[in-house]
């Protein structure tokens, strides 16, 4: 794994986007109360850094809950080199349903299952199905969504996404459950498309809201709303607040948003997408500048920023920070894939 965070800043209000100390560096032990960067690429990953994932360890040891939001391209290794143990995944949160945030999926749910080290359904919660498309660039471009005479209509949300995944691999499924003694996969995978507020559509994708309750179990409680990322619906931002204390904040894909302004008010870490510049009218209306990214880090009272899932420049440019700074004064940090970052509490 990579070394510390590029890190920019270590006191709140020192200066432009403060300097935030070095997070710890990933280790062969399941980290306690941390926030992991597992993956922290935009788009197709670049090099050797993976696509955008990120876990939440609560507890140590046999103890220990573990929380995932997102799951691009490298992050299943990732995950097993920060020491996390799957079977002690709780829970898989999923933003949207672009490939590089989901594409890993079906390593997950397949390394749930392969050992059959527990009983327990891993609970996964993500969009549900758009029920339509926006009109592309080119009227005469195709729709995929059926073979084999299964029609998913083009729109599959995270339910037909997984029976569909596990569908797929049926044959290797079935001949290691007859050699192996596992058991059904379809046992230990529990997928939950979100309900969103009424208001919203394909077409009108995130209007103005307030923030509404997605999970909640003996450790953290989830919050959401919908966010606009050019033509992905539903598209989402988690909030996580530890009933011990402290919360993390996750924008998703996003361009500068009220209704992730008013998510993550007061949030401890708000873990927000950034483009160094916007580039063309697609990067536009997809995701937030560095500037914007400051502007709502400031707007929402975040104590630390942590950018993740941002493209334009290497992490140690100086311009992030002062991009960023223009607007937010408090602790900057610029992940890498691996970083640790300790949770409030």
């Amino acid at each position: 794994m990579r070394g510390a965070a590029a890190v920019v800043g270590s006191t709140a209000g020192a200066g432009p986007a403060a300097m935030a100390a070095a997070p710890r560096n990933v280790s062969v032990s399941t980290p306690a109360d941390s926030l992991i960067t597992l993956g922290t690429a935009a788009g197709p990953p670049i090099g050797d850094r993976a696509g955008f994932a990120t876990a939440l360890t609560i507890g140590d040891g046999d103890d220990a809950h573990i929380y995932l939001v997102d799951c691009g391209r490298g992050t299943v290794p990732r995950f097993h080199h920060a020491g996390l143990d799957i079977h002690r995944l709780r829970t898989m949160f999923i933003t949207h349903l672009h490939i590089d945030h989901i594409v890993d999926y079906p390593s997950f749910l397949l390394g749930y299952w392969w050992d059959g080290k527990t009983d327990r359904p891993l609970q996964v919660y993500g969009p549900g199905s758009a029920r339509g498309l926006q009109p592309g660039l080119d009227p005469a471009a195709p729709t995929v969504g059926s073979a084999a005479g299964i029609d998913l209509g083009g729109e599959p949300g995270l339910g037909a996404l997984t029976d569909h995944l596990i569908a797929g691999y049926a044959y290797g499924v079935n001949v290691h459950i007859r050699s192996m003694h596992q058991g059904d996969i379809r046992q230990l995978i529990a997928a939950h498309e979100i309900a969103v507020p009424p208001g919203s559509d394909f077409i009108h994708t995130a209007p103005r809201m307030s923030p509404f309750p997605v999970y909640r179990d003996e450790t953290v409680a989830v919050t959401a709303t919908l966010v606009p990322h050019h033509n992905v619906y539903p598209s989402f931002a988690f909030r996580f607040d530890l009933i011990d204390g402290g919360s993390v904040t996750f924008s998703g894909d996003t361009v500068k948003s009220d209704n992730v302004i008013e998510l993550a008010s007061g949030t401890d870490i708000l873990v927000h997408e950034a483009i160094l510049d916007h580039e063309d009218d697609y990067s536009r209306a997809s995701h937030t500048s560095a500037e914007d990214v400051g502007a709502v880090a400031a707007a929402a009272g975040a104590k630390h920023l942590v950018l993740s899932h941002y493209y334009g420049a290497p992490p140690d440019d100086p311009r992030w920070a002062d991009r960023i700074g223009r607007h937010y004064r408090g602790r900057l940090s610029i992940a890498r894939d691996g970083d640790i970052f300790p949770l409030p509490r």
